[in-house]
């Protein structure tokens, strides 16, 4: 593993440090985005860059933690700690996000019923704070701080390390697609599957107003019987929304809300297999924000009570044709 090295947070601190001195704002540079709004650094003036922090510093496996730099994407994370028979709680989808992002950010998944967000997966981080002191806060020391900087951006302080708890990982996940008629239909689901604590994973997708699907799966070592195996990540494998629209449908009518709808060719199994490097996240993000799209959407996640989301699915589906 490699090495935390403390005089490189001794210079960012130091940084920081004078920048405070001076009065003077400034703006993190991380190296990469998972953003979908557009840019601004590009224009800032007195950056600070932590994109070098971007280490697994240790996995303890008789422990169950891991310890990284705020750089370190759930890709890597989840490398490094699978190799040892252990996984994070709380798993972001997407490859490129950051621990810091998450953190800083709030992040929600399909765990989350069980787990919490991810900060709450959080054991402990390290942080310098405007005035350039570099402190360690946890549920017992500074825990204001430790669940204040949790959502906050950055505005709290500059992350450079944190420990994370950990779980043991099975081999499979077994999942089961439960068919949803209406937005009433689902949000009852969830709300009924979020007390059996039998399962370890809860998502779900609405294709319409009147279809989708209420997803749940457990871990397991050995599939039951009969069950096929399906993987995602190759480039013959399906796209996830498709796979379970396929399952829970016999109809293979278009969805007008596609992410292809924009492309000029249709996309089926070869153009699938084609266009594999570029349907990846990261260069989708590259792509997003090159082309100037990211000025003519707005990406937005929500939590929202299961007493208020029917009302509010309904609204955007009326008022924005969402």
């Amino acid at each position: 593993m490699d090495r935390h090295k403390e005089e490189e947070v001794s210079h960012i601190s130091h940084q920081i440090h004078e920048l405070y001195q001076r009065g003077d704002k400034f703006r993190i540079s991380h190296g990469s985005t998972n953003s979908t709004r557009p840019s601004t650094t590009k224009r800032a003036t007195n950056i600070v860059n932590i994109d070098h922090l971007s280490n697994v510093i240790d996995v303890d496996k008789a422990a169950k933690t891991v310890t990284v730099e705020p750089n370190v994407p759930m890709n890597r994370l989840v490398e490094a700690t699978l190799a040892l028979g252990l996984i994070p709680p709380v798993v972001i989808e997407f490859p490129g996000i950051t621990v810091r992002g998450r953190y800083s950010g709030t992040s929600g998944e399909s765990s989350s019923f069980k787990h919490g967000y991810f900060d709450q997966t959080i054991n402990w981080v390290e942080m310098i704070l405007a005035t350039g002191e570099v402190v360690k806060c946890s549920r017992a020391k500074r825990p204001d701080l430790f669940h204040g900087a949790a959502g906050a951006v950055g505005s709290l302080g500059v992350t450079t390390l944190a420990k994370i708890q950990l779980l043991n990982v099975k081999k499979y996940a077994e999942v089961t697609y439960h068919p949803v008629t209406s937005v009433a239909d689902a949000a009852r689901k969830c709300e009924l599957f979020v007390s059996d604590q039998y399962l370890d994973y809860i998502d779900g997708i609405l294709y319409s107003t009147k279809q989708g699907a209420i997803i749940t799966g457990r871990m397991t070592d050995s599939p039951d019987d009969g069950l096929t195996i399906q993987t995602f990540s190759n480039a013959e494998d399906p796209w996830y929304f498709l796979h379970v629209r396929d399952r829970i449908s016999k109809t293979t009518g278009p969805i007008s809300e596609s992410a292809f709808e924009y492309w000029p060719f249709p996309f089926n199994d070869w153009t699938r297999w084609w266009l594999d490097d570029f349907c990846h996240t990261r260069m989708l993000y590259t792509a997003l924000h090159a082309s100037g799209q990211s000025k003519t959407y707005i990406v937005q996640d929500l939590a929202l009570p299961f007493s208020t989301v029917t009302d509010f699915i309904h609204y955007t589906t009326e008022k924005f044709n969402i």
